[in-house]
Parts: C-alpha cells; sequence; structure tokens
C-alpha cells in the first residue's frame, strides 16, 4: 500500500466526496454526514493507494 500527499484538484475532490456518502450510507458513525468542497478546502489530503485505485 501507498500513501502520499496529493493536491485538491476536481478528481480528488470527486474522490473524497464519493468517499464520504458511501461512509455516510454504511451508516457506521452517528451524526457523520457527506462532505462537501468547504469541508475540504485549505487542508492536507493524503490517500493510500492499492493496486492502482484508492482506498482511503
Amino acid at each position: 500500500m501507498d500513501f502520499h500527499e496529493v493536491e485538491l484538484n476536481d478528481a480528488v475532490l470527486e474522490t473524497l466526496i464519493l468517499m464520504s456518502e458511501e461512509w455516510t450510507a454504511e451508516n457506521s458513525c452517528f451524526g457523520y454526514r457527506p462532505n462537501d468542497k468547504s469541508d475540504i478546502e485549505g487542508n492536507r489530503i493524503f490517500f493510500a493507494e492499492e493496486n492502482g485505485g484508492v482506498v482511503g
């Protein structure tokens, strides 16, 4: 598995928002809601990738 910092762009933003929607649907954390752009902008972003895909 590879962990690295990424710059925010449209593809990264889309990936993060989709993952947050999936986590919300899992209903594993009370009160969790999907992220939007304002939640992400201005923060450092790290991806975990495996076999060419983002896993976290």
